[in-house]
């Protein structure tokens, strides 16, 4: 009898070793819940199960959604962009709903400015106030010809007159507020460079945006040839002024003068004394901040400072005015008549013709994606209280818990990091602020109205309400001169959960956000099985996760944050970093005849290898801890296969062959499809649940081990 049963375990451990992984998922428990069926349903949208996972996993998880979906207007088309048109489908359905007894003040707004939004009369309103505003400001000189008096402007006044109506008036100086540092404990008033949104860096360019300005100034009925006459001074102003980082280097500027500074603002106008900056400061901050000579004000680039003002000495009034006017309008030239929009629209098609600009869309998705700017908090309150729920939040935090841990267990094992550095990442991490869905003050309405208090919409002008919601949030950022040190600021804490729709980290605070609306199906749904919100949610956070302790693109400029590395461990990342780039340096691109160049994607690259592998740990610990799960019905794949192509399902993405280039070109992050092949061939836990065979394109025999 004993020979017997022998004879039958051994059998049954035989017949185990030879199973397949698609045999053994038939034997195993099947999870039969309507959320089961529908998460089966949406993989079976993605995969291409003709494709043989372990030599192309992005075509077998991906292929049937890269087969299906037609790009049409849009350049480009994945899952991102999907959760972030149902997002603001499910936004425009309550913004279209109508105005209920028990919607709160600011629901109502929001309601309103989409439907004037939506009324035909509201561009040509916006267009009327705009040229009401060229009056107020002193005329436009391009329309009045030798009639226009240079006496009744300055672009001083103009600055700040606009300030006052909510345009915007920062083109020739950033007046903002600073972020407490170690230099300064206080937040400060502080003068910066303005943002180089238009280019002359090119004879194309430069043609491109003299005929905007002088389409634009003909459009508003100046004479054809006094604009274009005009409008070639203004092109020869801009490239003064976007060449002041190199090209105006007086001889008096002193090296201590081209760094930061901190000044009073008496000080400040002794050393640029041909700028009236009590007069622009005090206008500019009205009526938040009352200012006086002795206030200490920030100024980021002095050097940019002594060259405007050399600048400015050589600049008559008259291209001053057609400057201001032009960079007035086309800042909302989109909610303007159609002619105005269409020109602006031209420009910009233009000047990237490498990428797709996809034409007006739909009025009402347009409307609808201007009142989510505005009334965001308002909106995403009601959003998270009628989709989000406290059990999805929670859930979502405890994976956020047990993937640090899992990245601190790493690293207490990991050998190529000495101990002075492992105390300091495992610190970092004990230190690291998550932020999950929404805060508890998202659900406070009075919160919430408060930050609203004081915007005036109107039923018919859509850039009014514009202007009156700018110049409120122009008053909220210098009220922060206002307060106490140790003011904790709700509504900031609640825009942290609405900056972006994507999980992401900040080195500068040290945290991770998990906004709500990456809470959607596809990549979460806390009722489908954990290895699926693992894979994909799950990797999303462990590649963030992973930027606390390494850091992300050289682009973000955060290399100050992570100077607490040693040299010995720096330099042993380095090899790691060298080894991702000569791997990833394999990868075609069809589309445009090249090879990926990964010298500006390895930081990222290496965050999705490590991302992955951090959730598939975690997710491994979460089975000790809670059992296995079931697998899902019609497909046969177990769950650590399931967990896979979830983490490559995120990944799914559809590119016109302009959007890929421009990705390849500019993004510090690499093709989608090479995230994917990229992260799992690197993976010995992918190959060893997918029984690839040695030196198959997704089981490399030389990987890049981060652990």
């Amino acid at each position: 009898m004993k020979l017997y049963v022998s004879c039958v375990v051994i059998f049954q451990m035989c017949i185990l070793k030879h199973l397949s992984a698609r045999d053994f998922s038939r034997i195993s428990p099947t999870c039969t819940s309507a959320d089961c069926v529908k998460a089966t349903g949406e993989i079976l949208h993605y995969i291409d199960e003709d494709v043989n996972p372990c030599d192309d996993f992005y075509e077998f998880a991906c292929g049937t959604f890269l087969n299906n979906v037609q790009l049409k207007k849009e350049p480009l088309i994945n899952v991102e962009t999907i959760m972030r048109d149902n997002y603001l489908s499910r936004i425009r359905v309550m913004m279209q709903e109508p105005i209920l007894h028990n919607d709160s003040n600011s629901m109502i707004m929001a309601k309103k400015m989409h439907e004037a939004c939506m009324n035909s009369k509201s561009s040509e309103n916006g267009l009327k106030l705009v040229k009401d505003t060229l009056r107020q400001i002193g005329g436009w000189a391009v329309l009045e010809g030798d009639d226009w008096d240079d006496s009744y402007f300055h672009w001083v006044s103009a600055s700040y007159l606009l300030r006052k109506l909510g345009f915007p008036y920062e083109y020739l100086v950033i007046i903002s507020v600073s972020e407490r540092s170690d230099e300064s404990d206080q937040v400060l008033l502080k003068i910066d460079t303005p943002w180089r949104c238009i280019s002359v860096d090119t004879p194309e360019e430069e043609e491109l945006l003299y005929n905007h300005m002088v389409e634009i100034a003909i459009a508003f009925g100046a004479d054809a040839d006094t604009a274009r006459s005009e409008y070639a001074d203004v092109i020869n102003f801009i490239k003064d002024l976007m060449g002041l980082d190199n090209h105006f280097q007086g001889d008096d500027i002193s090296d201590d003068d081209a760094t930061t500074a901190y000044l009073t603002i008496s000080e400040l106008q002794e050393k640029f004394p041909d700028i009236a900056w009590l007069e622009l400061l005090e206008g500019i901050l009205e009526p938040v901040v009352k200012m006086n000579v002795d206030q200490t004000v920030l100024i980021k680039d002095m050097s940019y400072l002594y060259n405007l003002q050399d600048v400015l000495s050589n600049t008559t009034e008259r291209v001053l005015n057609n400057f201001i006017s032009w960079r007035m309008i086309i800042e909302h030239s989109n909610v303007l008549t159609n002619d105005i929009a269409e020109i602006s629209r031209k420009f910009y098609k233009l000047l990237n013709k490498h990428i797709i600009v996809p034409t007006l869309p739909p009025i009402n998705k347009m409307c609808s994606a201007i009142v989510e700017s505005v009334f965001s908090l308002s909106l995403q309150a009601a959003y998270v209280q009628r989709f989000i729920s406290q059990n999805a939040r929670d859930d979502a935090m405890d994976m956020v818990e047990n993937i640090v841990k899992e990245f601190v267990e790493e690293i207490n094992e990991l050998h190529w990091m000495d101990d002075e550095t492992r105390i300091g990442a495992i610190d970092r991490l004990a230190n690291l602020s998550s932020y999950v869905a929404y805060p508890d003050a998202m659900l406070d309405a009075d919160l919430i109205e408060e930050r609203y208090l004081g915007y005036q919409i109107s039923e018919d002008n859509l850039l009014a309400s514009i202007l009156s919601v700018n110049y409120h949030k122009v008053n909220s950022l210098f009220n922060k001169l206002n307060k106490d040190d140790n003011d904790i600021d709700e509504v900031e804490i609640n825009e942290k959960y609405t900056t972006y729709g994507i999980v992401y980290y900040l080195a500068s605070d040290n945290s991770i956000t998990v906004p709500h609306r990456m809470l959607q199906d596809v990549v979460y749904n806390e009722d489908r099985p954990k290895y699926l919100n693992y894979g994909s949610l799950g990797s999303f956070i462990g590649h963030q996760i992973f930027h606390s302790v390494f850091e992300g693109s050289p682009i973000r400029q955060e290399s100050e944050y992570y100077n607490w590395i040693s040299p010995e461990t720096h330099e042993a990342y380095q090899k790691k970093l060298d080894c991702v780039a000569e791997n990833y340096e394999s990868f075609y691109v069809p589309e445009i005849d090249k090879y990926v160049n990964s010298t500006n994607t390895k930081e990222e690259d290496i965050a999705d290898i490590a991302g992955v592998q951090l959730a598939y740990k975690a997710y491994k610990e979460w089975i000790d801890r809670n059992g296995k799960e079931k697998k899902l019905p019609r497909l046969d794949y177990t769950p650590k296969q399931l967990f896979w192509i979830s983490s490559a399902i995120r990944f799914c993405s559809k590119g016109s062959p302009e959007a890929i280039e421009k990705s390849v070109r500019h993004s510090y992050q690499s093709l989608k499809r090479f995230r994917v092949l990229g992260a799992l061939r690197n993976s010995k836990h992918f190959s060893k649940d997918f029984h690839c065979p040695a030196e198959s394109m997704m089981n490399l025999n030389r990987k890049c081990e981060i652990w």
